[in-house]
């Protein structure tokens, strides 16, 4: 492909190709009259006033083609000024296969549209005025163009009327990073066919700013997204492959649909769903839900995390989906109480108990390690710890089984011995321990209803048997208790 220098004269011929082309009555003009009017003006041109009328009438009524053409910081003033009075005298101009070495590119009277161009700095977009009615349905600011850097709308550069008659404002393109700022716009912001994970673009930040168009990151495969302070219709960010996706202040007036994406860290802070927020399926490393408002469904079914997991402070208008929740072992010792409280709650609304009582164990089992950090509650840390290791705090019906079956077991070969006399304390020792055993078998037959059952040969027993029955009983109520559980599934 031929790049030709921006130059006035290049520019003047171009359209005064197309101008001479344009009709029956533009034809008779000849090319070379049109493009000294362009780049010189009615007086210097040789066409009658008649002929000027024409053209200008004719050159505000379509959209006119730039073609291959380099736009360059090297253009003199003079030639710029040159540029700037024939593109200025256009509605609407469509830069084809164009390259700027340029940041910015601004004419507030012109309609701009940009296709498959190539962009070698930092651009800024403008959007001034022009003539809205030359926007077509389908019709993109930006179509098929790759900015070798970044690109940037803010607020101050772009004229809501006019940007707000484009279907899209990125199609197509390829960029490093996209930042908007403090802008309102209704079309859609950036919208890719590419095939899957195809690489489009590095970073997206938007902040201050409404988007009236579902934001479609589908498929994407980008290192950031981070959006603040702003209110998004929706967001299509399914499959997506990101580094890190962070939502700040923002409010999704429409569903958020995350799922099956692969995703580094997940934020969400002080964030207002009005519609659904669908993480089902994503696999990620971290995740953080603070203080955030769902009003009706979040999904979070099949999502595993592997490091990290948080939630707080959580708004659920309706019930949460955890269904298949698989966080990692890292992830189940870095949660704190209040994360796995939310989702046992949540469960619990689903009517789904069996995991509501999983998710309490591991609530169980964070408290545990706040005390152990705080250095408090001694004695609750103590009940905790005897009831997970009894029963993992309800989930294991073998475990406390086994309790079970050897405490009976332990009093049995104990009863078995007093009366076989297997194994007895040498004399010196039983002399030492007689007193304390007096006193706590003593204590024991204060127990009315065991000091009903002992007979005369087994009274020196009764603290054993006492404390035997108290943990026979116990292990038996936790066997029951994580049994009738798990027959619940």
């Amino acid at each position: 492909m031929i790049i030709e220098d921006a130059t006035p004269h290049n520019i003047a011929k171009q359209l005064a190709i197309q101008i001479s082309a344009y009709d029956a009555s533009t034809r008779r003009i000849e090319k070379e009259k049109i493009e000294d009017f362009l780049l010189t003006g009615s007086a210097q041109s040789g066409l009658l006033s008649l002929d000027v009328k024409l053209i200008n009438n004719t050159i505000r009524c379509k959209k006119w083609r730039l073609e291959r053409l380099k736009f360059s910081t090297n253009i003199s003033e003079e030639e710029l000024e040159k540029i700037d009075s024939i593109i200025e005298k256009l509605s609407a101009v469509v830069f084809g296969e164009c390259h700027f070495d340029t940041d910015k590119w601004r004419y507030p009277k012109v309609t701009m549209f940009y296709e498959e161009c190539f962009f070698e700095n930092d651009w800024s977009v403008y959007v001034g005025g022009g003539s809205p009615e030359l926007i077509e349905e389908g019709d993109s600011l930006f179509e098929k163009c790759s900015f070798a850097k970044g690109v940037n709308l803010v607020g101050n550069n772009i004229s809501g009327t006019i940007i707000n008659s484009y279907s899209s404002i990125f199609y197509e393109c390829s960029a490093e990073h996209l930042d908007v700022f403090n802008v309102t716009i209704s079309p859609v912001l950036w919208s890719n066919m590419t095939p899957r994970h195809e690489r489009k673009l590095s970073a997206l930040t938007v902040m201050s700013s409404s988007l009236g168009s579902e934001l479609n990151l589908s498929h994407e495969n980008i290192e950031k997204v981070m959006v603040s302070k702003s209110e998004v219709a929706g967001l299509n960010a399914s499959l997506i492959k990101s580094h890190a996706v962070c939502f700040s202040d923002v409010v999704f007036t429409q569903a958020c649909i995350v799922s099956s994406g692969c995703v580094d860290e997940i934020r969400l802070v002080d964030c207002n769903f009005e519609r659904n927020c669908d993480l089902s399926g994503v696999k990620c490393d971290s995740l953080l839900i603070s203080r955030c408002q769902f009003s009706r469904f979040l999904d979070c079914s099949g999502l595993g995390v592997l490091h990290s997991i948080s939630f707080y402070a959580l708004i659920l208008g309706r019930e949460g989906v955890f269904n298949e929740l698989s966080p990692g072992k890292s992830a189940i010792e870095n949660a704190d109480r209040e994360t796995w409280r939310i989702i046992k709650h949540a469960m619990r609304n689903a009517g789904n108990q069996l995991e509501a009582a999983e998710f309490h164990a591991m609530e169980m089992q964070a408290y545990r390690g706040e005390l152990k950090e705080l250095k408090t509650k001694k004695s609750e840390r103590l009940l905790l710890w005897l009831n997970f290791m009894i029963s993992n705090h309800g989930q294991s019906y073998v475990r406390s089984m086994a309790w079970l079956v050897s405490s009976i077991c332990i009093t049995a070969l104990v009863l078995a011995n007093d009366r076989n006399r297997w194994l007895t304390l040498p004399d010196p020792w039983a002399e030492v321990l007689q007193p304390a055993a007096n006193f706590l078998n003593g204590l024991a037959l204060g127990f009315l209803p065991l000091s009903g059952l002992l007979n005369d040969q087994n009274k020196h027993l009764a603290f054993f048997l006492l404390l035997a029955t108290l943990l026979i009983s116990t292990f038996a109520w936790h066997f029951l208790s994580a049994l009738r559980k798990h027959s619940r599934q």
